[in-house]
């Protein structure tokens, strides 16, 4: 009958036959020709002493090969032993090497563990506090993100329980930040333009959006097509058309406390103009003041100081003001002057 053995018996261990020594075989043998030069010895001596001379050298000459082939494997043997010993501590010593290379690796690595460490936890302490100081608007939207950004890319495993608990320490709803957003655009220079309905933000530069909020979409140039006659292999003509699309669009924000003037594809521009018109219709309902004195001043002077607009945009601006009855027909005029500097 099989008898099982239970789980935690201990297997069997195989038995190792002792290994010999290295250079034991020669000693063996070394022995073997030196007792073998002994007897020879011993006969050549018993010869002398009988008086047969020529039979006593014989002997010697006999008695003197294994005794000098003995310690011929004598000397081979402790070199041999030397040079396994020699082997024995180099690898000892690579061994030690190894160990403290890896030792040092580890310790380095432990060090460079608890210094990213740091650095995320000193990055996320300075995203809290950034967001908490700009808990509104689009300012605040954009500080969310950076900081979930931020703790997705040092936090992978543990990044939403790590977003969550930031949001707790400073005491924010995200819902606090929420707005409609009216769509977006690819900007040509980089990055999207979003537009929300209580502010616009591209990439990290986000402003909220005013009773004197305006936003405009300025397309210009048309598309050209040339022909040219083009041979083919086999000595045929036929004529190719090419178009050229030489056409700029322009989306333009402005506001009584800042400006946006935002490059982006033509093609883009009717889409644009939906959102434009969405965003331009809650303005108008926002306050029932209106635009004070204050608020236009502060447009116009916002539209003047504009770095890398064209002053043909600038008038257009101005011009839509005036049609929009926000600025007077004097007001306009002061404006076009400092623009064309008459």
């Amino acid at each position: 009958m099989a008898v099982t053995p239970p789980d935690n018996a201990t297997p069997p261990q195989a038995i190792t036959e002792p290994r010999p020594a290295p250079g034991a075989g020669y000693t063996v043998l070394a022995v073997v020709f030196l007792l073998l030069g002994g007897l020879f010895l011993a006969s050549a001596i018993s010869l002398v002493v009988q008086g047969d001379i020529g039979a006593a050298i014989v002997g010697f000459v006999f008695a003197a090969a294994p005794i000098f082939l003995a310690v011929s494997i004598f000397r081979g043997a402790a070199f041999v032993l030397k040079f396994v010993a020699w082997m024995a501590i180099q690898a000892a010593r690579r061994a030690e090497a190894a160990r403290v290379a890896a030792a040092q690796r580890a310790e380095a690595a432990r060090l460079q563990a608890e210094r990213d460490a740091a650095d995320a936890a000193e990055w996320m302490e300075k995203a809290k506090a950034y967001l908490d100081a700009n808990r509104t608007g689009g300012v605040g939207v954009v500080a969310l993100r950076q900081l979930e950004a931020g703790a997705r890319r040092l936090y992978p495993d543990t990044a939403e329980q790590v977003i969550s608990d930031a949001l707790k320490e400073i005491d924010l709803d995200r819902s606090t930040l929420s707005s409609p957003r009216f769509g977006y655009v690819t900007a040509r220079s980089g990055g999207s333009v979003e537009i929300f309905r209580d502010f616009i933000i591209h990439g990290d530069e986000a402003h909220d959006v005013e009773p004197t909020t305006r936003g405009r979409i300025y397309v210009d140039g048309v598309k050209q097509v040339s022909s040219t006659v083009v041979t083919d292999q086999n000595n045929k003509q036929r004529i190719v058309e090419q178009v050229h699309d030489l056409r700029t669009a322009q989306l333009q924000f402005t506001s009584a406390t800042w400006t946006k003037s935002v490059p982006i594809n033509p093609d883009d521009a009717n889409d644009v103009r939906t959102y434009i018109d969405r965003l331009n219709t809650h303005v108008e309902g926002l306050s029932m003041r209106g635009a004070t004195v204050e608020d236009m001043r502060a447009m116009v002077d916002s539209i003047l100081e504009a770095n890398g607009q064209p002053p043909a945009e600038k008038l257009q601006q101005l011009s839509n003001l005036r049609f929009e009855r926000l600025l007077s027909d004097e007001e306009f005029e002061r404006a076009k002057t400092r623009i064309l500097g008459i």
